[in-house]
């Protein structure tokens, strides 16, 4: 009998249970980021905003000491808050916001009243002795802590609670979905669910509920110092990757709700009257002649009246009628850039702060000042934090540079939390006293002849040079100071002729020989080499031409030797000034050579090609203390944003840190002015040279290159193609998920035989170090895409001529042979490595500890 084999029916139960499990666990959040997305969706700002008047016409601040008049500002009407009923229906009514009205608006009339007749008092002030600098550098922001922190503190109190006066806030699309990603955590889910309702109940306030906005930000202040607790305790239980998350969140929170407080008090602001033109007028007239008195008691008052521009002031002051407002505008911005320009000194900083350089500066701020819409200022920063693109960048940085001007305290705090939070530094160095050590030269010994003249006598002999040197930081919370110091010895051994007697002496030399260096917003400093010198000798014998006498030879020796003692001291002054004149000789001409060795390659390979691309870099932190060195540098023109994300912390043992944010080299692209232009491949690298100020053809193997087409790829190029960049974000740079990705987009590709359009073109590099270099390689395959489908031909030409473009087989060096190749750091190598949160971040430290810090993996695929 043949046995039956029944079926068993059981799985598919088992399938459909699965099934209802895994939708009963993701359907909530797939709910949630549906709603998200569909009231995202905003109403157009004719159908929302009919009666919003339009934003004047704009004139940028001074960039490098001169003032541009800007194109009128885009009309475009702040986005609206999202309202959510209990039905999640969109209510048109309660989607209109009023308009957000500043104070500056009001200052419009001043420019139209004829100025009252100019005052003849006269101030008491002493006379300060003062020089006016060139070239002033531009304002920085609030510097973050000088040890390697996870984050840059901020000074806003969580516990403090000031009353919000402001239109509804935009919704925090990008901060939400980094809170959702944070919900996979245990540890952190409560805390992001918490945040993220009231995030959204913030978005669907009325402007004019100032009680709900105001407990709404409480509990949000509140979540703030929850999000540190619970970072703490992630530390505990050895969670490093949830604290990190807590803490670039919470500081993502952080800065919106510094933002928004702000921006609440420029309402209550707005509300004061401002003086009238004539007064205005008159003020200005009388502030300008009070200055050109206090500067007349100078000895620079005449470089001071030109500097402050006080006869085009009063010019202006005194022709209301004639003179355009923008001309108004322009000097006034132009006046107070350079009275607040933080490269002046200390004796001229406290001119600019005399009382009467202040009255002038107040009154000022009328003309410079400049109509802000604070909720569209607030829908550009929010739009910045969710796509990073160039144009939102633009729009908050020349904002910013409008309302730093303003005659309204509020307002230029404001400016102040937009620069600290979206204008922060970009480029972070550290190096301690111990790497400089290291990367100093070591100093053989140095044999030489003495041939001088000693009180009168004749002396010659032979002596050994030994020199060490070390560097001693001296601390200083405004700017890098440290001293170059050489300690050694001469030991020398001379026979000194006497009209009666030989003297044959060996002596020791113990010098000790300083030299300043300083490093501060003005630039580089030098101080004269000093040295403290002590010497000794010892007399080991004496010959006399009655050597061969019995009694009368003993007597000479001794009286020679008697001799010797009495203008011992005396010689030994004279030799140590000798010594003292020669190591600080050696000291300035070493340190000097060095200096301007370095200074000039400094100024070829980074100054020049910056300052041909009108960028200047701009210190925000100089800082020194007993152990290290800390320079933070923003690199962005006046109509460009900087860092505001935290960097990643650098290992306790490191020697020399570094962190450069992608607003740096995405800063130096945008200056490129490729958009919307066509070159052939070999055009292109002509291109970048000429806007970088290079001239001639770099060598290849030239470690400091930075044109895109290096010489021996640009060869292999074929010439009869050229490329169109697209016309907005042409080239864009992007640090994430542990790779640094470089982005086109073009908008035509011809070759002889095909012409391609509008496609992306993708290549993302990886890390990787040995020893003392740091390198970005391309390993995966460059990706193309484009709005319509490219075919397989087109393929393969765009992957041969970007393929070589980007190369595999060139990698970018990070660190290279300058470090690798020093004697003296055998026992250093890279620690750090990681692309995290826009930033780039290296560190070297002792080898022994090395264990270098790899990117870690990324929850979700945004990046705050």
């Amino acid at each position: 009998m043949m046995r039956t084999h029944r079926k068993n029916t059981n799985w598919p139960y088992v399938v459909i249970l699965m099934c209802l499990f895994a939708l009963s666990v993701t359907s909530p959040r797939h709910w949630r980021n549906y709603v998200r997305k569909a009231s995202s969706v905003q109403p157009t700002a004719e159908a929302v905003m009919v009666d919003a008047p339009m934003p004047s016409p704009s004139v940028s601040s001074e960039i490098s000491g001169g003032v541009a008049d800007s194109p009128p500002a885009e009309s475009v009407a702040a986005p609206s808050a999202l309202v959510r009923s209990p039905q999640h229906e969109l209510s048109v009514h309660s989607l209109a916001q009023p308009q957000w009205v500043s104070a500056s608006e009001k200052i419009t009339r001043l420019n139209t009243v004829d100025p009252l007749p100019r005052s003849n008092h006269t101030p008491s002030i002493q006379p300060l002795l003062a020089q006016p600098p060139i070239a002033p550098n531009p304002g920085g922001v609030a510097p973050d802590d000088i040890a390697d922190s996870d984050i840059a503190d901020s000074d806003i109190d969580v516990a403090e609670v000031q009353p919000v006066r402001s239109a509804s806030l935009p919704q925090s699309v990008t901060l939400i979905e980094r809170l959702e990603n944070l919900e996979v955590n245990g540890e952190c889910s409560l805390w992001a669910y918490e945040v993220i309702d009231l995030l959204e109940q913030l978005a669907t306030l009325e402007a004019d509920d100032r009680n709900s906005i105001d407990e709404n930000l409480k509990s949000l202040r509140k979540a703030v110092a929850d999000a540190d607790r619970a970072a703490e305790e992630a530390e505990k239980i050895d969670d490093p990757e949830a604290a990190s998350q807590l803490r670039h969140a919470r500081y993502a929170l952080l800065r919106r709700l510094d933002v928004w407080q702000q921006a609440g008090q420029v309402k209550v602001a707005a509300e004061v009257t401002p003086p009238s033109s004539a007064e205005v007028f008159r003020n200005i007239s009388q502030s300008a002649d009070e200055v050109a008195r206090a500067a007349s008691l100078t000895k620079m008052g005449g470089l001071w009246k030109r500097y402050l521009m006080l006869d085009e002031l009063r010019r202006l002051a005194s022709e209301p009628g004639e003179s355009p407002i923008a001309r108004r505008r322009q000097v006034a911005r132009r006046v107070l850039f350079r009275a607040e320009s933080p490269g002046l000194s200390e004796t001229q900083r406290r001119f600019t702060e005399s009382p009467s350089v202040k009255r002038l500066k107040t009154h000022l701020r009328y003309w410079a000042a400049e109509d802000v819409d604070v909720a569209k200022l607030l829908a550009d920063v929010e739009q910045f934090e969710q796509d990073r693109s160039a144009d939102a960048a633009r729009r908050v940085a020349e904002t910013y540079q409008r309302i730093r001007w303003s005659p309204v305290q509020a307002e230029r705090d404001l400016a102040e939390r937009i620069a600290k939070h979206y204008r922060n530094a970009n480029v972070r160095l550290a190096v301690t006293d111990r790497f400089l050590n290291l990367m100093l030269p070591r100093i053989e010994p140095k044999l030489g002849t003495i041939n001088d003249t000693f009180l009168g006598n004749r002396v010659h002999g032979r002596k050994v040079w030994t020199t060490q040197l070390r560097t001693r930081l001296l601390p200083s919370r405004r700017r890098l100071r440290f001293a170059l110091e050489a300690h050694g010895e001469v030991h020398s051994r001379t026979t000194a002729l006497n009209t009666q007697a030989t003297f044959h002496s060996r002596g020791v030399s113990r010098y000790h020989a300083g030299k300043l260096i300083q490093v501060g917003p003005r630039g580089m400093r030098l101080w004269p080499a000093i040295a403290d010198v002590q010497s000794d000798s010892e007399l080991e014998d004496v010959e006399t031409s009655y050597d061969g006498m019995w009694l009368i030879g003993s007597i000479a020796k001794n009286y020679a030797r008697d001799q010797h003692e009495q203008m011992h001291d005396e010689a030994m002054n004279e030799v140590n000034g000798k010594i003292r004149r020669e190591a600080t000789r050696y000291l300035d001409a070493q340190v000097d050579r060095q200096i301007n060795k370095f200074k000039t390659a400094f100024a070829t390979h980074v100054l020049d090609p910056l300052k041909h691309l009108s960028l200047r870099p701009q210190p925000i932190q100089l800082v020194t203390t007993k152990e290290r060195m800390v320079s933070r540098v923003r690199l962005a023109t006046a109509h460009q944003l900087g860092a505001f994300t935290p960097r990643p912390r650098a290992p306790g043992d490191s020697l020399l840190s570094l962190q450069i944010h992608e607003s740096a080299p995405g800063n130096i692209i945008e200056q490129l002015d490729l958009d919307g232009r066509t070159f052939t491949l070999r055009e292109l690298r002509r291109w970048v040279h000429e806007k970088t100020g290079r001239t001639g053809r770099p060598k290849s193997a030239d470690p400091t290159r930075t044109d895109p087409l290096p010489a021996d790829i640009e060869e292999q190029l074929p010439e009869d193609v050229s490329i169109t960049f697209a016309d907005h974000q042409a080239v864009q740079i992007r640090f994430a998920e542990g790779r640094v990705v470089v982005t086109l987009n073009v908008k035509q590709l011809d070759t002889p035989n095909r012409r391609i359009k509008n496609f992306t073109v993708e290549a993302a590099y990886q890390l990787e170090s040995e020893g003392l270099e740091a390198k970005l390689v391309r390993k995966d395959a460059i990706r193309l895409s484009g709005k319509k489908r490219i075919n397989m031909r087109g393929l393969i030409v765009l992957r041969g001529i970007f393929g070589t473009v980007f190369s595999k087989n060139r990698p970018v060096e990070l660190l290279g042979h300058q470090f690798s190749s020093r004697p003296g750091l055998d026992d250093v190598t890279v620690t750090q490595l990681v692309v995290r949160n826009g930033w780039i971040g290296m560190a070297i430290g002792p080898r022994r500890h090395a264990r270098l810090v790899k990117p870690r993996p990324v929850v979700g695929q945004h990046t705050e």
